[in-house]
């Protein structure tokens, strides 16, 4: 449907649902840390983070989808 009304540009393959998000303390989803993560990029964790467990979080959801580092 996303491609049918919008095009192709703003469809995707493939959805990863978590419980939840790296963010800064004010509420600021860490985009560029989940897409480093999945590029298999070196990142730095920001010291803004809210809570840094949620990384591992997010690597044990990456590794069972073989997303990024874990193809």
């Amino acid at each position: 449907m996303v491609r049918k009304e919008i095009g192709a540009v703003a469809s995707f393959k493939e959805v990863l649902v978590v419980q939840r998000l790296p963010k800064t303390r004010s509420g600021k989803i860490l985009r560029k840390l989940l897409r480093n993560i999945a590029d298999e990029k070196q990142y730095n964790v920001p010291s803004t983070i809210d809570d840094v467990q949620i990384i591992d979080e997010i690597k044990i959801v990456y590794e069972n989808k073989r997303i990024g580092i874990f193809k």
